[in-house]
């Protein structure tokens, strides 16, 4: 297969891109020399294919003049519409393209009741096409541009197991996939702080200081290095990474004693569905959930002043006081007047593991029989009940939802209805 894309969102010269693929596939158990009765299918896949991407809003690449900036002129200085360049356009942007490689293997066992699915892939985007942080000294703010290359490997699996035993019948599936994601290239820099993007680690990384617990005592703050803030008893205690020298130098600041502590990118996903049916009766459920990610916790969670709201039972509970001074209590000391400032520093004191496994759907219903709906002049009739998010399997505080990081539990749905036939 082969493509050849235009877009006037970029400038004359750029506008078009040519995005071939090609793949195979070999049935093996098509094959006179394969001889295994228990092996219904056995194929073996491969592909390589380019795709382009061009959704970066309409004509990035013009000067555009934005109105309604109202400026004073004169010695009386009255205020006279205006209009001003806002943007600093790109001429040289051009197509983001994403290159897979896809190694697979489709196997049926069992005629057919069991079935598996196995790919390994190889996915690079380059020129990925998204704005740059600038500093505000540049008085305007940068176009998007092909600034980046991205990586994704890892393997995907699949299963699926089938039956009927007499009036049962049930079927189940599970899937898994591991990626490693890794920024390669990221314009002219090694890292967009502001973004979560640093070369050689994952997208969404997250940037902030080391926390060592809660400062017990004055002697222990006036003995350990001097933190962004000044401490009292209860704050929360940064580690001095390394200074100007490359070595600890007494002072924690935000140019030497950050560093990546985590990522918001999972590096595992999985998920099944469970479907069970006996005569009339049916029961679905559909699992999903994530590994190896981290989320912040922001907000109300993060605060106990956030926006001048009250503190939370757990807060007051398990804070750090001078009667109990535990440099490890769950939430620092309550400050009313200074709000816990340092609670909005990135750092790992905030941070949590956001796996967790959710009950995403789950479904029963019953069906009546023909005999009944002959009765009744109907050609069918089912009533279920169904739940949205019915319970998340984490080690959080409950209400704190992994996939958010702040304080709203995800809404859980119920449903009661009836489907008719005439």
């Amino acid at each position: 297969n082969a493509r050849y894309d235009g877009s006037s969102r970029f400038a004359e010269g750029n506008q078009f891109g040519f995005f071939p693929s090609v793949s195979a596939g070999w049935r093996l158990s098509e094959e006179q020399f394969f001889n295994v009765s228990w092996i219904d299918e056995l194929k073996l896949r491969a592909s390589w294919g380019e795709l382009g991407n061009q959704n970066i809003g309409n004509y990035p690449y013009q000067q555009v003049f934005q109105l309604g900036l109202n400026t004073p002129f004169g010695v009386s200085e009255t205020l006279l519409p205006g209009a001003a360049a806002t943007v600093v356009p790109n001429n040289e942007i051009s197509w983001e393209s994403t290159r897979v490689i896809d190694y697979g293997v489709d196997l049926s066992i069992l005629k057919g009741r069991l079935n598996f699915t196995m790919d390994y892939f190889d996915k690079l985007t380059s020129g990925i096409l998204y704005n740059i942080t600038a500093s505000s000294v540049l008085g305007l703010t940068p176009s998007v541009q092909n600034a980046g290359v991205v990586s994704n490997k890892g393997v995907d699996f699949n299963v699926i197991h089938q039956n009927d035993i007499g009036d049962f019948h049930y079927s189940v599936s599970a899937n898994f996939s591991y990626v490693k994601n890794t920024v390669e290239e990221l314009a002219n820099v090694e890292e967009d702080i502001a973004n979560g993007l640093f070369v050689g680690s994952s997208l969404e990384s997250i940037y902030g200081y080391e926390a060592l617990g809660l400062f017990a005592d004055q002697t222990e703050i006036n003995a350990h290095a001097t933190q962004p803030r000044t401490p009292q008893p209860g704050d929360i205690k940064f580690r001095d990474i390394s200074g100007p020298q490359g070595v600890p130098d007494g002072i924690v600041d935000a140019t030497y004693d950050r560093k990546i502590i985590g990522n918001r990118f999972p590096k595992f996903n999985f998920g099944g569905t469970i479907n069970l049916g006996y005569k009339g009766f049916d029961l679905s459920i559909l699992l999903q959930g994530v590994a190896g990610a981290n989320q912040l916790v922001s907000g109300f969670y993060s605060n106990a002043f956030f926006q001048g709201s009250n503190p939370q039972r757990w807060m007051y509970e398990n804070r750090w006081t001078e009667e109990n001074p535990d440099p490890n209590a769950e939430y620092p000391r309550l400050s009313v007047l200074g709000g816990n400032e340092e609670q909005f520093y990135t750092s790992t004191f905030r941070m949590f593991n956001a796996s967790y496994l959710r009950i995403n759907n789950a479904q029963l219903g019953y069906s009546f029989p023909d005999g009944f709906l002959d009765n009744i002049k109907l050609s069918n009739l089912r009533v279920y009940i169904s739940t949205r998010n019915l319970y998340t399997f984490d080690n959080l505080r409950v209400g704190l939802d992994p996939e958010m990081g702040v304080g709203y539990p995800p809404v859980r749905l119920y449903n009661l209805g009836i489907n008719l036939g005439f």
